[in-house]
């Protein structure tokens, strides 16, 4: 589907492709520390609504159309053995234990119960195992073996088996309707919202909110605009351009952490040669982007390699991007742009987010697809591969109204809501 620059487009394009030009975004007041999450009330009140952007093809977490919103949303439904904190430090969950073996792991598990009243066994961790795909750490386990109902002992050619672990491997039940996080999934409406309520057999910290309603966001514009009117309460707004003004704007609360989130260029299913892939890739100027685009939000983490000379693509190239990311439109048309100057044509594809980091990608593969992933200490998403360039690594933004206690962004797999179970309103808040 080609698409033609708008006004505001055009701008920013010309500053990367026709001139020199100062970031033309202001750095945001200091945001980086933000604070650590308040104590909870001792029983739940209040109801939340969270805005994420988007809706996830699945809430499976280990389906084939599983997503990192997928990962993001089901966090407060599935317990882990081990979590990421914001700053990459691993914390065990529903691990009591884990001891090192010759060729693996033995792992003992707290006791802990699913919201049925059944407890959460070994067997449990066994089925998420062999249910488990990439990037999900459980995809890296080579065997799974219960020894009793609360010890797993694993095997796998693994370095660091709590941090392997803690990357998108939760644990899931075999029965539907069935939950062991802090929070059930009381209700969906497709295209609209979530609605979470606390899990009575939870066995962590108590949790502070009665309610939390999980709304489908259709772009960032919106959602700012419904954070502004008190129609939202909490939004998780993807890094942008001039997000810290736009937010301050609206009189928002907002804390902003850098971590393993990053947007990058899928060439996986590049109909072109290494060499032409190698010769568009020598076309971008990735350091004007990121200086136009980024500037305080991110910073840059690649180059391309110019250590050998590239072929120009002979054929068009098709670039994907979801629609409703700001951001990886903006560096799609500028990608656009600059292949134009070395004169490579491309052609551009707009898709509902839904949809692209669904099935989208795999029924309709495209030269370039351009991703915004989360990721662990240690590997940012596309990082080394030689079918993926790493475009700019950007910080995870969060945003509150006044009188909402405990957002705090994670720049990890964790997701905004993370750590949902310690969030509560004030009385009077919001």
């Amino acid at each position: 589907m080609s698409r033609r620059l708008g006004a505001a487009l055009l701008v920013m394009v010309w500053l990367l492709v026709g001139c020199d030009s100062d970031r033309v975004t202001s750095p945001p007041r200091s945001k980086d520390g933000s604070r650590p999450p308040n104590s909870s009330p001792a029983a739940p009140e209040g109801e939340v609504r969270v805005g994420v952007l988007g809706e996830p093809a699945t809430l499976d977490p280990y389906s084939v159309d599983s997503s990192d919103l997928t990962l993001a949303l089901t966090r407060p439904l599935y317990p882990s053995l081990f979590r990421l904190l914001p700053d990459g430090e691993v914390r065990p969950e529903l691990a009591l234990s884990l001891d090192v073996t010759a060729s693996g792991a033995r792992v003992r598990l707290r006791e802990a119960s699913w919201s049925d009243g059944r407890p959460i066994s070994a067997s449990d961790v066994i089925r998420s195992v062999e249910e488990a795909r990439a990037p999900s750490g459980f995809a890296r386990v080579r065997t799974a073996e219960a020894r009793g109902p609360r010890m797993v002992v694993i095997t796998g050619d693994v370095a660091d088996w709590p941090l392997t672990l803690a990357r998108a491997a939760p644990i899931v039940p075999s029965r539907r309707g069935v939950y062991g996080g802090p929070f059930v999934l009381a209700g969906r409406t497709p295209g609209l919202e979530l609605v979470l309520q606390p899990n009575p057999r939870w066995w962590g910290r108590s949790v502070g909110l009665e309610r939390v309603r999980v709304r489908h966001i259709a772009s960032i514009d919106i959602m700012i605009s419904l954070l502004k009117r008190g129609e939202l309460d909490v939004g998780a707004t993807p890094s942008a351009l001039n997000l810290s003004g736009r937010l301050e704007a609206a009189g928002l609360e907002w804390a902003q952490a850098l971590g393993w989130e990053s947007v990058w260029a899928d060439f996986g299913a590049a109909d072109v040669s290494a060499s032409e892939r190698l010769g568009a890739v020598q076309a971008l100027d990735l350091s004007r982007m990121e200086s136009v685009f980024v500037a305080s939000l991110g910073r840059l983490v690649a180059t391309p390699d110019r250590s050998r000379a590239g072929s120009r693509p002979l054929q068009e190239l098709d670039i994907a991007a979801p629609r409703d990311d700001e951001l990886l439109v903006l560096y799609q048309e500028a990608i656009f742009e600059q292949l134009k100057g070395a004169g490579i044509a491309s052609e551009l594809s707009a898709i509902e987010s839904t949809e692209f980091y669904g099935g989208w990608l795999r029924d309709n593969p495209v030269d370039v697809a351009l991703r915004r992933s989360t990721g662990v200490p240690g590997g940012l998403p596309g990082a080394g591969a030689a079918d993926a360039l790493p475009l700019a690594r950007v910080s995870t933004v969060l945003a509150w109204r006044p009188g909402i206690r405990g957002p705090q962004p994670n720049p990890t797999l964790e997701g905004p809501l993370w750590n949902l179970e310690s969030w509560s309103r004030e009385a009077n808040g919001g």
